[in-house]
């Protein structure tokens, strides 16, 4: 199995052991209990359900088509960097009611003949801090 690792951003907490990897998932949260969180989940690539990372994500938009408390949601995108040399694609929703509302943010990649998705959600409106704290975590990963 592949094993990796990431940095969480200053002041942030995880599930996540020594060794993540030995895991399915693992998770992780802001300081301030889960005003913003996200997990990790890893499994084998199974090419009959998502040959790719784009594939995934497209899975994940289609599957979330006419969810009853969606307001919005986006598209397959390829991430703007890669995660430790692997492609990355993305996509996002917000859910709830116009008056209180969450987003939730979905990053897929694959290595070693491993699915992994990275999901980010939180209150509406995200904050920028937080947004950029994400992309500090996924620039920061490391497969090893």
């Amino acid at each position: 199995m592949p094993t990796y690792r990431f940095t969480l951003p200053t002041g942030w907490s995880g599930h996540v052991d020594e060794d993540p990897a030995a895991q399915e998932g693992a998770g992780f949260r802001s300081d301030d209990g889960f005003r913003v969180h996200g997990g990790i989940s890893r499994n084998p690539v199974d090419a009959a359900f998502a040959a790719s990372a784009r594939e995934r994500i497209v899975d994940i938009v289609q599957g979330h088509r006419g969810v009853s408390n969606i307001l919005e949601m986006g598209e397959a995108e390829p991430l703007q960097f890669d995660i430790d040399d692997a492609d990355a694609w993305y996509t996002e929703a917000r859910f709830g009611s116009e008056v209180d509302s969450f987003r939730t943010l979905w990053v897929a990649f694959q290595h070693d003949g491993q699915d992994y998705v990275v999901t980010f959600e939180g209150q509406e409106p995200l904050a920028d801090r937080d947004l950029a704290a994400f992309e500090e975590l996924l620039r920061s990963w490391e497969f090893t």
